[in-house]
């Protein structure tokens, strides 16, 4: 478990990171939602458009680490987020 104030990180499973530790993507999909709800909903939105399968209240539970998701969920958030970031 990480330190408070650690950044998490997760192992890429598909993509140009396959294999490398990288950050987890739910560290900054809550720093969008947190300057913005509406992050929530585009993030969601993207999510599902890129194969994820997720209804959005267990979307929300696993951004939130009440569940946990696996890499392949996160590297979909990873996609979402690069689609919906600023």
């Amino acid at each position: 478990m990480a330190a408070v104030g650690e950044k998490k990180t997760h192992r890429a499973s598909v993509g140009p990171d396959w294999g490398q530790v990288v950050e987890d993507p739910r560290t900054t999909a809550l720093e969008l939602i947190a300057r913005d709800e509406h992050y929530l909903d585009d993030l969601w939105v993207r999510y599902w458009a890129n194969g994820g399968e997720a209804k959005r209240l267990d979307f929300e539970a696993f951004l939130y680490r009440i569940t946990e998701p696996n890499d392949f969920d996160l590297q979909i958030l990873a996609w979402a987020l690069e689609e919906v970031a600023p």
